[in-house]
This record gives C-alpha cells, structure tokens and sequence, in this order.
C-alpha cells in the first residue's frame, strides 16, 4: 500500500514540476501545493488545500524547533 502512495505521488510531483517549469513566474509553496492536489484530484476545496499546506509547515516548524527535522527533510528530497 505504502509503494503504491510512493508512486502515486511521485507520478503527480513530476506533472507539477513539468508545469512549474513552463510558468515563467516564479510560485509560492502554497501555489504548488496546491497544483499538486488537483494533479492527484482528490477535489479538496481551495481553503481546505490552504488549511492542510499550512498545518503541514506548522508540523514542518515544530520538528525543526524540536532538532527533529530529518524525518520531515526526508519527504522534500
């Protein structure tokens, strides 16, 4: 189960960077976050893609103030 959400975010990450590379200006995090959702097409409203982009970099803030951040490094390689 866990390979195949691997895979499947993996395919929608590469589709995004394909389209980040055609806009020749330059995206916030949250813009991207949010082309990544509609790549994958869970149909997540704006504010709810907002509201989890958000929470996601509050957990991002407490592993690094917590010196515990390798985990969360991990997903952005």
């Amino acid at each position: 189960m866990t390979e195949k959400l691997f895979e499947e975010s993996k395919e929608a990450c590469k589709a995004v960077a394909q389209k980040v590379e055609d806009i020749e200006e330059e995206l916030s995090p949250l813009e991207i976050k949010m082309m990544v959702e509609e790549e994958l097409g869970y149909g997540l409203k704006k504010k709810e893609t907002m509201v989890l982009a958000l929470t996601f970099k509050h957990i991002d803030n407490l592993f690094e103030k917590s010196g515990k951040s390798s985990e969360s490094a991990m997903i952005y390689r």
